[in-house]
């Protein structure tokens, strides 16, 4: 059966299929040279007689000069055994590249070593990384606006006491109002227009990032909301404002 290789498997984007697909290739044609070099030998190495024993003195006790006997039957012997094909491991490799050939005998016996794999394509589709990068703009809107607020709004403890203050005084009689209540009240109408302008302004840019295509995705902007004021313009930074761009690739 052919191996199947997810291509995420082997390299992520930005790294192509077609590169993938090479690079594996590669790999596995080098993995078929050492199979079939290791195949060819082993039937080589098998095809081989049995050596003759390695020699020893005692085989030359009877001869007439004993040492220089055994020292040309081994000098003899050494010379055959250089010339025959001794056996080794067959080679290694990485299981998918180990799983991606296959061995095709002929009719004469004979052993051949080809490709036997395929590479899945599961890289996002252009609509799905387009989807990607617009989540990764509304994300980012998100974060600016709620670090906008946080900036603009009393700690969340402070809250309620400030509301129930603001209350209180504009239900008592507008002759005992005095100039602290009157700047709690001034304070609690600039957080609330702040607020607004922020909320509005991202909604704004949210809205504005729903409309994008693949043409303008990457080069869209997000201002960093200003507190006092809302962005100059929906999808463009004010002057001085940090900017998040949505060109990075999910």
């Amino acid at each position: 059966m052919t191996h199947q290789i997810l291509k995420s498997a082997l390299a992520p984007p930005p790294v192509t299929f077609d590169q993938v697909k090479q690079a594996f290739g590669n790999l596995v044609d080098t993995f078929i040279h050492e199979m079939q070099t290791w195949h060819d030998h082993d039937v080589q190495v098998k095809a081989l007689q049995p050596m003759r024993p390695e020699p020893k003195p005692s085989d030359h006790a009877d001869a007439e000069d004993p040492a220089s006997a055994f020292w040309r039957d081994f000098a003899a012997w050494q010379t055959e055994k250089r010339g025959r094909h001794e056996p080794y491991p067959a080679p290694l490799a990485h299981p998918d590249i180990a799983a991606s050939i296959k061995a095709i005998t002929g009719a004469d016996g004979s052993v051949t070593y080809v490709p036997d794999f395929e590479i899945v394509n599961d890289d996002p589709t252009p609509a799905q990384i387009f989807a990607a990068k617009k989540a990764l703009l509304l994300n980012a809107v998100h974060h600016a606006e709620q670090e906008a607020l946080k900036q603009t709004q009393l700690p969340l403890g402070k809250r309620r006491l400030a509301d129930l203050r603001e209350v209180d005084i504009r239900g008592a009689d507008p002759r005992t109002i005095g100039a602290a209540d009157q700047q709690h009240l001034a304070d609690q109408e600039s957080r609330r227009a702040k607020v607004d302008a922020i909320v509005r302004a991202a909604a704004q840019v949210t809205s504005d990032i729903e409309d994008l295509t693949t043409d303008n995705v990457d080069t869209f902007t997000i201002p960093i909301f200003a507190t006092a004021a809302p962005a100059s313009a929906p999808g463009r930074p004010e002057a001085g404002a940090e900017c998040v761009t949505g060109g990075a690739a999910p």
